[in-house]
């Protein structure tokens, strides 16, 4: 018996200690949903393909990053091997509110369609991984917690400057538009 409490009072000791204290929806998340998950206004579409070469430097160093796809890598090139796609990258301008649009290019991964033939102005919609948004403000550390919620409010509350948000945060964004109104060389399956 003594030995069932003292184990009783590890595994509590450990969940207090250990940060296990996982907050559903803090206020942040409800405050950036009103933003962000709100449909905005689409003024046009773009699609475009870019080829993209990846090498592989053998025994030469590499250093480098990639945003969206796009982006350089840097090193001695040794005999190696070459890795070249394409991307689908679709670039569109959307309300930020009170008619001011800026661009936005995603790749066509992060993209979910949504037909509706009655809709007036194409809109768009975007959903950020709001896992790793809690995880960083439930586990953010002892006396950390507020850092990393000043430090996440200041990207995401940015909603005149929303890039870093979505780059870092988009899990996809939802388009809503006519059949007519996406790319005319993406096909939609049948609908039946």
């Amino acid at each position: 018996m003594k030995q069932l409490l003292v184990a009783f009072l590890v595994i509590v000791a450990g969940m207090v200690l250990g940060g296990c204290t996982y907050v559903e929806n803090p206020p942040l998340l409800d405050e950036i949903r009103g933003f962000y998950e709100t449909p905005h206004k689409l003024h046009r579409m773009v699609m475009r393909q870019e080829e993209v070469t990846m090498r592989n430097p053998g025994q030469g160093n590499l250093s480098g990053g990639f945003f969206l796809f796009l982006g350089g890598v840097q090193g001695e090139y040794q005999e190696g091997s070459e890795a070249t796609y394409v991307s689908t990258q679709i670039r569109f301008f959307w309300d930020l509110g009170d008619n001011v649009y800026t661009m936005t290019t995603l790749p066509l991964e992060k993209i979910r369609i949504r037909i509706v033939d009655d809709i007036d102005i194409p809109t768009v919609e975007f959903y950020l991984n709001e896992r790793i948004i809690n995880d960083a403000l439930t586990h953010g550390g002892v006396g950390r917690a507020e850092i990393v919620e000043r430090d996440l409010r200041a990207i995401l509350c940015n909603y005149s400057n929303p890039y870093e948000a979505l780059d870092k945060y988009l899990e996809y964004a939802i388009f809503s538009v006519k059949a007519e109104d996406w790319p005319e060389n993406i096909n939609f399956p049948a609908i039946e």
